[in-house]
């Protein structure tokens, strides 16, 4: 069975950052589906749009198969105007509610943070990344295959859409990492196989993890980077060089700033405003 994709307006954005609010105990009560199909919670979206909740009778196997779906289905829509569409996110997010937050057996929930299913204008970088319906169709729309690393991961709990891992957690947390296609083309050539299989646990990975290796740079990085068997390609071995340029730009930038101490981070503004280039690809 499929649905026409629509938009949560204010008074359905309100009704379900309501029910998130509930988050601290388990919740028993219902997520507010009802208010999916609801003229006076929904807004169209000016395209005839179907999805599904269970593809082809089956849940989503990851992360990554979950990007995928949606990168296609909103393939015709202009990515700059969706990507801060709020209300398209935050109605996706309540219509796969099931598989982003699922159920216990006794029917009670176990609700994240706000942020993990609902977007708002005032959000900024470092809590929007975290959306679990936006991120994936970001990630596979910017980096394509080499979202797997991103996206597949083995912390999947009772569902493989609920949470985020934590190799994700360690890139996309730093916008300039998850916006540079050359250093999340390194970490899948890290974690994935020449087939795309992951590598099995045997397999030699840098003994840091790969988030501090990307996010530190320096000369561990080019270590861990040869450690890891990617001496031979050129692209891979410019990664530290290019993350320790950038992390040298970002501490300069925050230092600059009033009230911004030198040891920042130097995030960049909310993706759309930085990089509306890339989202119009």
């Amino acid at each position: 069975m499929t649905d026409r994709v629509q938009l949560l307006n204010e008074r359905g954005t309100k009704v379900f950052r309501q029910y998130l609010a509930k988050r601290g105990t388990l919740v028993r009560e219902p997520p507010p589906f009802a208010i999916l199909d609801d003229p006076a919670c929904c807004e169209d979206l000016g395209a005839p749009i179907e999805i599904e909740r269970t593809p082809g009778g089956r849940k989503f196997a990851n992360r990554y198969a979950f990007g995928q779906y949606l990168q296609q289905k909103l393939s015709d829509l202009d990515r700059t105007r969706i990507f801060r569409t709020f209300g398209l996110w935050n109605w996706l997010s309540l219509y796969y509610f099931d598989q982003l937050c699922p159920p216990a057996l006794d029917g009670s929930r176990e609700l994240l943070a706000t942020e993990t299913y609902l977007l708002s204008p005032q959000q900024q970088y470092r809590l929007s990344f975290r959306h679990l319906v936006r991120a994936p169709w970001y990630a596979v729309c910017e980096h394509g295959e080499n979202a797997r690393v991103l996206l597949i991961h083995a912390d999947r709990g009772i569902s493989p859409l609920a949470t985020r891992g934590a190799v994700f957690e360690q890139l996309a947390s730093r916008q300039n990492i998850l916006n540079n296609p050359t250093l999340i083309a390194a970490a899948q050539r890290l974690y994935f196989d020449e087939i795309g299989q992951p590598r099995p646990l045997g397999h030699e990975r840098p003994r840091t993890g790969l988030g501090p290796t990307l996010r530190a740079g320096g000369p561990a990085a080019g270590a861990d980077l040869r450690h890891a068997g990617l001496q031979r390609r050129p692209a891979d071995l410019a990664v530290a060089e290019r993350v320790q340029r950038m992390e040298g730009q970002g501490r300069r930038g925050a230092a600059a700033r009033p009230g911004v101490t030198s040891g920042a981070t130097g995030r960049l503004p909310l993706l759309a405003d930085s990089r509306s280039d890339s989202l119009s690809k």
